[in-house]
């Protein structure tokens, strides 16, 4: 497990992040590339990239959603839409204290965020229609036992939707293999393995592959990836070559 940050080595990691307000380095991105609450407000190309996203995710606004491993928040302004009340939770306090300082800036009253670890959520039983993941799962170590909580608060019949990177793309491989935070996923965000994980507790499970960045430096970057990813999803062949993928499935 040296391979790996466990989940408290991913929070000091995430704090000191936070706090340092550091740059990116090899495959880390760092806070104002990434994680800058205010993100979406000086990238406003980026604004629409989750705009798309969420819309395609949630075409119909539902009452709760639970964002798990929500960060910063830095996409809740464009997510607010999409639910009468969102509760946020991540383990770094750090983040979730910028997610905060987002909430109020932003007069987002009906988003709460809160510390809270995935395996153990502190919320009754069928207290969410949605359940949702935002590039989060793979920093999850107990990832079968989330499951179960994930479960476990949504409502009958309610969805779990999720956006993941796609291991079989030798970039996002590499990009994930590197920095020992994000090294979950180079074992986990396989479409296969995701399946097998969920399948116990959802039904109904559709992956589909999708090509986005979070974390583009320009608006031309963005341009060129969308290009290159309308190709891959239209050539049976390619598309499990995208960057990243969706899940979403039914809680059985």
């Amino acid at each position: 497990m040296a391979f790996f940050k466990k989940s408290k080595a991913q929070d000091d990691f995430y704090d000191e992040l936070i706090k340092s307000r550091r740059g990116s380095h090899l495959f880390s991105c760092g806070y104002s590339e990434r994680f800058d609450p205010f993100l979406l407000d000086q990238k406003p190309f980026l604004a629409r990239v989750y705009e798309r996203l969420f819309t395609c995710l949630l075409p119909d606004k539902v009452e709760s959603i639970l964002d798990v491993g929500c960060g910063t928040g830095l996409y809740w302004p464009a997510l607010a839409k999409h639910g009468e009340k969102i509760s946020g939770i991540d383990s770094s306090r750090s983040m979730i204290d910028e997610a905060k300082r987002l909430v109020a800036a932003k007069g987002l009253d009906h988003i709460k965020p809160s510390v809270q670890n995935s395996g153990d959520i502190q919320f009754p039983d069928g207290s969410f229609d949605v359940v949702l993941c935002i590039d989060a799962l793979h920093h999850i170590p107990q990832l079968r036992k989330a499951v179960g909580e994930f479960h476990r608060v949504l409502k009958p019949k309610g969805q779990f939707l999720a956006v993941e990177p796609n291991m079989f793309n030798p970039l996002m491989f590499l990009a994930h293999l590197i920095p020992p935070e994000e090294r979950y996923g180079v074992v986990r965000s396989f479409a296969p393995i995701l399946k097998s994980v969920f399948s116990p507790h959802f039904e109904a499970i559709r992956i589909q592959y999708v090509n986005y960045v979070a974390s583009a430096t320009s608006e031309e970057q963005l341009k060129r990836v969308e290009s290159v990813g309308k190709i891959l999803v239209r050539m049976p062949v390619l598309r499990a070559l995208s960057l990243r993928q969706t899940l979403s499935m039914t809680k059985r």
